[in-house]
């Protein structure tokens, strides 16, 4: 009996450490799904311009950075906004060139965000017509690799576990801000040159001073 119980004691020992290997490898795939889904979602929603749906799916984080470009919208000077990086110079300036005095006031961080989205005055690369590979879960934050036309890209993507996974759009609009100051030295304009010539191109409307009066 004394042999049986030595034997099967090692064999219980080995059968419940995989038993909590297996169930620990399927919260991590699951985990990984809904990541996956996460992104989706987002996806799916900013190629189609559904921008209040687009919002369920990223994180506090995204929604503070636009509260905070509604505060420079509302109350900053021209000498404030030649400060700030040319992304959110960008961001500022095209959103009082194209929305109304009244929906700027209407707005919060999250509405903010939905008009953007649904108005195409955020950008649909890298996220539309792409996939995400190689997701890695550690507690409550996620990161995946950009995957456009079947190759791995050496863009990664991080999320955020509030109640569902969320996306966090900054390390998108670091890289837009990274393109862009490339692009203002290959043409040889100053960023605000830049700025004020891709909203006149894109929005099809003249810049005029009072785009860099606040909106009270």
């Amino acid at each position: 009996m004394k042999v049986i119980k030595f034997v099967l004691i090692p064999f219980f020992l080995i059968f419940c450490g995989y038993s909590q290997a297996q169930k620990k490898k399927t919260k991590v795939l699951n985990q990984q799904q809904l990541v996956n889904s996460a992104f989706e979602n987002y996806r799916m929603a900013l190629t189609n311009g559904n921008g209040s749906e687009a919002v369920k799916y990223v994180d506090q984080s995204t929604i503070n950075y636009f509260n905070n470009i509604l505060g420079w919208i509302k109350n900053a000077d021209s000498t404030q906004i030649a400060q700030t990086r040319v992304f959110d110079k960008l961001m500022i300036l095209v959103i009082r060139h194209k929305a109304t005095k009244e929906e700027v006031q209407s707005f919060d961080g999250a509405s903010l965000l939905a008009y953007c989205i649904s108005n195409g005055l955020i950008g649909k690369p890298p996220i539309a017509g792409s996939t995400i590979t190689n997701i890695k879960v550690v507690d409550k934050t996620a990161t995946a690799q950009i995957v456009v036309m079947s190759k791995p890209q050496n863009f990664y993507l991080q999320f955020f576990e509030e109640k569902n996974w969320k996306i966090d759009l900054a390390a998108i609009f670091t890289d837009s801000n990274t393109k862009l100051q490339s692009i203002a030295t290959e043409q040889h304009k100053t960023e605000t040159e830049l700025v004020l010539h891709i909203i006149e191109k894109n929005l099809k409307k003249t810049v005029t001073r009072e785009i860099w009066k606040p909106i009270k």
